[in-house]
């Protein structure tokens, strides 16, 4: 294994971290949103689904790869050349039929 799969398995490992964070913190606080919608609190009823929601949240970006840090960990886009741009240019303008 190179070091970018190394890093792209610690990503997903770190996802799966937070899907036991997030999910272990449904138990708790569905008995809070319960108390929320009945009571009528709506700050403490948004505030206990933040609570809950942002670590599955954090988790799906980074089951799915968490793209903008593998970008900004191993940039694949190495600048064009002049060269390359001129023969792309030349390339697109001629046509032979």
């Amino acid at each position: 294994m190179n070091s970018k799969e190394l890093f792209r398995l610690a990503i997903r490992l770190l996802g799966l971290g937070f899907v036991y964070l997030g999910l272990a913190a449904l138990p708790a606080s569905s008995s809070a949103i319960l108390a929320g919608m009945l009571g009528g609190n709506l700050y403490g009823f948004l505030f206990t689904v933040f609570t809950a929601l942002w670590p599955l949240c954090v988790a799906y970006w980074l089951l799915r790869g968490a793209p903008l840090l593998m970008q900004i960990a191993y940039p694949e886009a190495s600048p064009v050349s002049k060269e390359d741009a001129s023969t792309a240019g030349a390339l697109g303008a001629k046509v032979d039929a």
